[in-house]
């Protein structure tokens, strides 16, 4: 059963990731269409990836908008921690391990392209994002780990 939820939560981290940059996108400047690849494969503009959504834009976005776009599954993601920190029941706490695994992905050289994309454009630097990303996923196993044992 344990394998179940943890094929479930990476299968819904895939999916909600690459759907959230959609409704972000249609949120901002709309969307004419979308395609999704849910697997692992060679992008041409982005090396190996695990997944990935091209996006058609009803108008171009700015770089703010784009920022915006690439930032959507950190939202996914915060939910996933809030999840994490206060649930008892098993398929929500195996679903908000995905967002565990994003915010992973996200903190290291893997899933480099969302995050280079809102540094960026929002200014910021890279590596004290990914920093940043990677403290903020310690500081939620950690108060997980303190709620566990008191």
């Amino acid at each position: 059963m344990t394998l179940l939820y943890i094929l479930c939560a990476c299968f819904s981290m895939v999916c909600l990731h690459e759907l959230s940059h959609v409704f972000m996108a249609e949120l901002l400047v709309g969307v004419r269409s979308y395609k999704i690849n849910l697997f692992p494969h060679r992008s041409p503009s982005l090396g190996s990836v695990s997944a990935s959504v091209s996006i058609w834009y009803e108008r171009n976005p700015s770089e703010k908008e784009e920022a915006w776009v690439a930032f959507a599954p950190r939202v996914y993601d915060l939910l996933s921690c809030v999840a994490f920190l206060s649930t008892e029941n098993p398929i929500i706490f195996a679903l908000s391990c995905g967002g565990l695994a994003d915010l992973f992905i996200a903190s290291t050289e893997i899933g480099k392209s969302d995050l280079l994309v809102y540094s960026k454009n929002w200014g910021l630097e890279y590596e004290e994002t990914r920093k940043n990303t990677a403290l903020f996923l310690v500081s939620v196993l950690a108060l997980y780990s303190i709620n566990q044992l008191g």
